[in-house]
Formats: structure tokens, C-alpha cells, sequence
């Protein structure tokens, strides 16, 4: 009886150690903190069970170097690298996989159901086709995108223009980490 309750134990331990850390919030995401190296060997440590992709992403003319951590055929975080890699300046999400600090998914939590934003952060983000938010946590370095149902044709100027109706049905669209170092710059 003893060896097969050590063998459940062992058997539960060993599946909880395979597990991804799907988890984004203000210290990180994924294992990767302000302090991890910027370089494909020392993600993969921070990160164990993730596919590590070295690559960029172009914005407008810009270019900028980016790291992908996939699982399952998908990716679950783009980390954007300061220019001399010696640390992160973000990472960011758009997949369902992962997890904010209280369980928040994409495509799946409210805003109404986030009780640690700092509503005076909120503002109007980048011009997308829906209208979306983003609103900062209390220490401003985990930030949650929210979009609004897509019949919304309302004012988009400012947060405050939005009817707290609007507001609280909106929907997680992408979550992202500002690292401290990354916010003061």
C-alpha cells in the first residue's frame, strides 16, 4: 500500500514539473524577470518546456530583435530584448494559453472581472478596428488590453468617454510586462 501511495506521489510531482509556466504579471512572464540575459541559452533556462525562437518584429520603419516562447504549436510570449540584450524591456501575450497573476485568459476574462487595475491608468490604445483599453495594475508595470464588442461605434478619445457599461464588457485582448528598467528609460 505504502509504495503505490509514493508512486501516486511521484507520479503527481513528476506531472506538475513538466508543466509550463503560462503565467504574465509585474515581475515577468514565463520564469523570464528583469535580470534574465537576453540570449537564446539563458531564456530556455528561465523558461524550461518552451520552443525559444530568436527573431524581430518590424514596427512602422523600425525594426527590433524579439524572442518567442511556443508551446503547442503556438505562440504564448514575444520578449522584446533591450538593443544591447542585456536584459528584457517587455514581454507580451495575445494567446489563451496564458495566464494573468488572478487566472485572467485572453479572449475570455472581463474587465468587469479585474479588481487590481488602476482605472486612472486606463486609456485608449493603439487605433485598432475595435475600440481597445489598456489599463496598468497598481505597480504600472503589468498592463492588460481590453477590447470592446465590436458593434461599439462609440466616442474613443479618452477612457473616461466610454459608458462603464461598454467598459466593463470589454474583453482581454493582450497582456504585457514593462520591465522597471524599461519603464524609467
Amino acid at each position: 500500500m505504502v509504495s503505490r501511495v509514493l508512486f501516486a506521489l511521484v507520479a503527481v510531482a513528476c506531472a506538475h514539473a513538466g508543466a509550463l509556466d503560462v503565467i504574465i504579471g509585474a515581475n515577468g512572464a514565463a520564469g523570464i524577470v528583469a535580470s534574465t540575459p537576453m540570449n537564446r541559452d539563458a531564456i530556455a533556462a528561465a523558461a524550461p518546456g518552451y520552443v525559444v525562437e530568436e527573431g524581430e518584429t518590424v514596427s512602422g520603419e523600425r525594426r527590433f530583435a524579439r524572442f518567442t516562447l511556443s508551446a503547442n504549436g503556438e505562440v504564448v510570449f514575444n520578449i522584446y530584448p533591450a538593443a544591447d540584450r542585456s536584459a528584457p524591456t517587455g514581454i507580451g501575450t495575445r494567446s489563451a494559453q496564458a495566464r494573468g497573476p488572478r487566472g485572467e485568459t485572453i479572449g475570455a476574462t472581463r474587465f468587469r472581472d479585474t479588481s487590481d487595475i488602476n482605472r486612472d491608468t486606463c486609456r485608449p490604445a493603439m487605433p485598432h478596428e475595435r475600440f481597445t483599453f489598456s489599463c496598468a495594475d497598481a505597480t504600472g508595470h503589468f498592463w492588460r488590453a481590453y477590447q470592446a464588442a465590436a458593434s461599439y461605434k462609440g466616442p474613443r478619445e479618452t477612457f473616461a468617454d466610454i459608458s462603464a457599461d461598454v467598459a466593463d464588457a470589454a474583453v482581454l485582448a493582450q497582456m504585457y510586462w514593462v520591465a522597471p528598467s524599461a519603464a524609467t528609460d
